[in-house]
């Protein structure tokens, strides 16, 4: 997966991707505080290259709220995902 990226630096599909990796690394195989930044990096990168991308808003999101204490900016992504898919199952999490 990391490969992705690599290979083609400006599709947003590829850092999304990588950014969700982290975020499930965290829920039991290694501390949150490592793995969310690294989550939020991807998905910041993610929305820089399409910020019409709702995982990456997900992602983005819930990165704050655990690295930030910051439950109003994962509901603003959350909501900003369902704008943009409101079939979006990560953005109704």
């Amino acid at each position: 997966m990391q490969k992705a990226p690599e290979r083609d630096p400006d599709v947003s599909r590829a850092w999304r991707s990588l950014a969700r990796v982290p975020s499930h690394l965290a829920v039991a195989y290694c501390r949150p505080l490592d793995a969310y930044p690294i989550a939020q990096a991807d998905a910041e990168k993610a929305l820089s290259l399409d910020e019409r991308d709702p995982v990456a808003h997900c992602v983005l999101g819930f990165s704050k709220k655990v690295l930030f204490w910051d439950e109003s900016a994962m509901v603003s992504e959350a909501k900003r995902a369902l704008e943009i898919d409101p079939n979006s199952a990560l953005a109704h999490v």
